[in-house]
């Protein structure tokens, strides 16, 4: 009984150190990720936000910034969107989003 009971703590144990690396999540993996959604958030939205990058042929935001973190990653997004009011106090159009990336690939914090 108590082999058993150490074998299921042991396995949780390693099962949150798995979950807390998440090296499944890579760098580019996200970024990817990132993307892919925000290009769907936008995608054929008049005016909508990000910039149109002819080479990847979608809308992608101005910058991303990717912090590894346990279990997941940190993204932090800055894009122009039209039509918004210029604040001379604020000196910028652009958006920002901070977003979280979970090691299931789940996205967090991607506002339209």
């Amino acid at each position: 009984m108590k082999y058993k009971k150490i074998l299921i703590i042991t396995s949780l144990i390693i099962l949150l150190i798995l979950l807390a690396w998440s090296p499944w999540i890579t760098k580019d993996y996200s970024k990817t990720l990132i993307l892919t959604r925000f290009n769907q958030s936008w995608y054929g939205v008049n005016d909508g936000c990000g910039s149109f990058n002819q080479i990847t042929n979608r809308i992608e935001p101005d910058l991303i910034t990717l912090q590894k973190i346990p279990f997941g990653y940190k993204v932090h997004i800055e894009y122009d969107c039209g039509m918004t009011i210029y604040n001379p106090y604020i000196n910028s159009k652009s958006k920002q989003d901070n977003i979280y990336i979970s090691p299931l690939g789940k996205v967090y914090g991607l506002e339209k």
